[in-house]
């Protein structure tokens, strides 16, 4: 969220960790596909879409909770992913729109109760799970169960075009990100020289097979020279002009003295 990639509220959905997380969610929901054909296609994609947008904001509203009364920073920064929200939401759906219970020791449970014995028990199973994303799931769905029909529509309709726009805006702050990077990216080529300068020097040595002392040392100053100018250019440059100066006066022939020395002898005459 912070980052403003509205479009992992869809996408963290159907992201599994690996083969057995989407095997495992796609059991089962295999044993809720009943529910499309009792409540009609159009109505299972609304639902389904509606208990991922409805899942997400559940979520977002509880670990805020969590971080601004619980003081528990470790929820900022978590990731959560796969379709176990949209498959307890079905479970909770399922359990109220069919009403009924299955007796156990002569009593009577209620199906309602069966999504929160599964949350238990896959908490238990897997401890790694997202306890609060699967709860939000249940929670969901009591929301739709009792929302009624034309409005759970207009909120279908309502979600689509939010979700369209944020996506759309999303996509416009990661363009100009990448724009702003690319623009660094070229503002720092000039500084790269160094890459190619210590590219020559190792094809270069390659060639020529030279490995002396000397030559290394060499190239190890040149290397340093190098990495020296990304962090002071300027002085860099001015080092440079000062060797090559140097370099020239050092190269001047010394001129010798034309007229020879008198010994001893002839400075006393």
């Amino acid at each position: 969220m912070d980052q403003h990639e509205f479009w992992r509220m869809i996408t963290a959905t159907y992201t599994h960790y690996a083969a057995l997380h989407i095997l495992f969610n796609m059991a089962s929901l295999w044993g809720y596909g009943h529910m499309e054909a009792a409540v009609g296609q159009f109505e299972y994609i609304k639902l389904t879409f509606l208990l991922i947008v409805l899942s997400f904001i559940i979520q977002l509203i509880v670990y805020r909770l969590l971080i601004q009364f619980g003081r528990m920073e470790q929820y900022r920064h978590i990731n959560a992913i796969g379709y176990s929200c949209v498959v307890f939401g079905w479970m909770s759906l399922a359990s109220l729109m069919l009403p009924g219970g299955f007796p156990i020791f002569g009593f009577k449970i209620p199906l309602w109760i069966m999504p929160y014995v599964s949350l238990l028990i896959t908490q238990v199973i897997v401890p790694r799970a997202s306890f609060v994303g699967h709860l939000s799931g249940i929670f969901g769905s009591y929301v739709l169960y009792f929302l009624p029909v034309w409005l759970s529509t207009t909120a279908f309709i309502g979600s689509l075009v939010v979700f369209v726009v944020l996506i759309v805006y999303s996509f416009k702050l990661v363009n100009r990100r990448v724009s702003i990077l690319s623009d660094r990216i070229v503002a720092m080529l000039p500084s790269l020289a160094w890459l190619q300068q210590i590219t020559l020097f190792s094809r270069q040595n390659a060639n020529t097979g030279i490995n002396s002392i000397d030559t290394n040392q060499e190239t190890v100053e040149d290397v340093e020279l190098a990495m020296e100018q990304i962090v002071n250019p300027s002085t860099t440059q001015q080092q440079q002009q000062e060797q090559q100066y140097t370099q020239v006066v050092l190269e001047e022939p010394q001129e010798e003295p034309t007229q020879p020395l008198l010994n001893s002898q002839e400075q006393k005459t």
